[in-house]
């Protein structure tokens, strides 16, 4: 009977998703992968035991193995001109056919070059209060999608005759909002949205997309269901970052809970087993601005990053150790989790010792009871969950992990068994699957 496995990042994101929905797509009889949330800006890194490598942004991450298909839900925001730089370099690596295996929800969101280009100019107006962005425009699609919905585009829209024109309205309307932010003039951004010839050109290339992808429509999930043994829902960004949950203003535009799975699931009456996963490293980690309590640059020598890296926009690859505090917190955030997935086995155990947080220090302020709850000394041991959708929850919540400092474990020994010990014990979660390796022969099941 088919069944569906959703994955979800218990952290800033860099977990181990793509790795993740790999290794599951290549144990199970015949699978497809189902992007569910975000857009271009996910980076999942998989590194096939031939050595082969590629950072898989929209496409899913078990495209290396044959037979798996894509499909870009509606949840998803979807780059075409993008995805033409991420299938030539997959054609370049022997996935000569990743275009036939891909689908797209007719009413997934479109991202255009003017989003992106607005997105980073808002970037730079905001100086040293930058937000963290990939830069990749998802912020102003979502934007224009609820403020200005005449012109947003669907993947369906883009054989449309009035593309051009539409794409003109676009780049006129982003140009007029960032003269009145003052945005600088001095960035290929700015020339861009000034540059009139180019709405006819990225029509063309849009139309070209639309030849080859396949869009569908939105009940073609349940036509994967009845081809395929198993869905693996490939989750981007992590649940510290949600666009609810996260901690504002340092977060994505994305719901990246499980939720727009589940709803997938739900609105074709799916009744087949539902496993969830929730995944971490064995260490946390964050890339770009915001809180980030247990941060420790001494980790960043011996757990330096593979394929991560200072980003001009995305900013710093930071590292830090594993903070039991804000997964608990994730996990409160979403409902708890079937299994847990541990990726970075094989780096901690490297390490001297592991630790983890066990509470926060704070500063002398009278509202910490509302966003964490204390011990008997006053000391934070656990962050609440607030109301769903409290934007100034959140945000308080955000300046007061500014502020925190961790608090540590006793030193754990760092070998594999005792890591996946401790977690299974302050997440009070089993763990289902553990990574000692970058390919997905490095995968063990418990």
């Amino acid at each position: 009977m088919v069944h569906a496995t959703i994955t979800v990042d218990l952290s800033y994101g860099d977990a181990g998703k793509g790795v993740t929905a790999e290794y599951l797509a290549a144990t199970s009889t015949s699978a497809a992968v189902i992007r569910f949330n975000g857009g271009p800006q996910a980076e999942h890194n998989i590194v096939r035991p031939d050595g082969r490598h590629h950072t898989f942004s929209q496409f899913g991450a078990a495209s290396f193995l044959p037979e798996v298909p894509t499909h870009l839900s509606v949840d998803m925001l979807v780059n075409p001109l993008n995805m033409f730089l991420e299938a030539s370099h997959l054609i370049e690596l022997g996935v000569d056919d990743i275009w036939q295996r891909t689908t797209v929800d007719q009413f997934a969101r479109i991202v255009t070059p003017y989003h992106q280009a607005g997105n980073r100019l808002r970037e730079l107006v905001r100086g040293n209060g930058r937000h963290g962005s990939t830069g990749q425009g998802i912020s102003e699609a979502i934007l224009d999608w609820m403020f200005r919905p005449d012109l947003a585009l669907q993947a369906g829209e883009l054989t449309c005759s009035g593309l051009a024109k539409r794409l003109e309205d676009q780049r006129r309307n982003k140009l007029a909002q960032m003269a009145a932010m003052s945005a600088p003039t001095d960035t290929p951004e700015w020339e861009m949205l000034c540059d009139q010839s180019l709405p006819k050109l990225y029509a063309e290339e849009f139309f070209e997309w639309t030849r080859l992808v396949r869009i569908v429509d939105p009940d073609y999930l349940a036509t994967l269901a009845k081809q395929y043994d198993h869905l693996v829902f490939e989750a981007a960004q992590g649940v510290l970052l949600d666009e609810k949950r996260g901690f504002h203003p340092h977060t994505t535009w994305s719901n990246t809970t499980p939720d727009n799975a589940r709803r997938q699931l739900e609105d074709i009456g799916f009744s087949g087993k539902v496993t969830t996963l929730g995944i971490v490293r064995s260490y946390t980690t964050r890339h770009g601005f915001g809180p980030f309590v247990t941060e420790d640059p001494a980790l960043n020598a011996p757990l330096a990053e593979y394929f991560n890296d200072t980003g001009l926009w995305q900013g710093q690859f930071r590292i830090g150790h594993f903070d039991s505090l804000a997964h608990r917190y994730a996990l409160a955030a979403i409902g708890g989790v079937d299994g847990l997935v541990i990726t970075g086995l094989d780096r901690t155990e490297k390490l001297p010792q592991w630790k983890c947080a066990v509470g926060y220090t704070l500063p002398d302020v009278q509202d910490a009871g509302r966003y964490f709850l204390l011990d008997k000394q006053g000391v934070p041991h656990d962050i609440r969950v607030g109301r769903y959708g409290d934007k100034a929850y959140v945000t308080r919540l955000g300046q007061l992990l500014f502020q925190a400092k961790a608090l540590y474990s006793a030193p754990v020994d760092p070998s594999a068994d005792s890591v996946i010990e401790a977690i299974e014990r302050e997440l009070k979660t089993p763990v289902r699957l553990t990574s000692h390796g970058p390919t997905v022969n490095d995968k063990k099941v418990r």
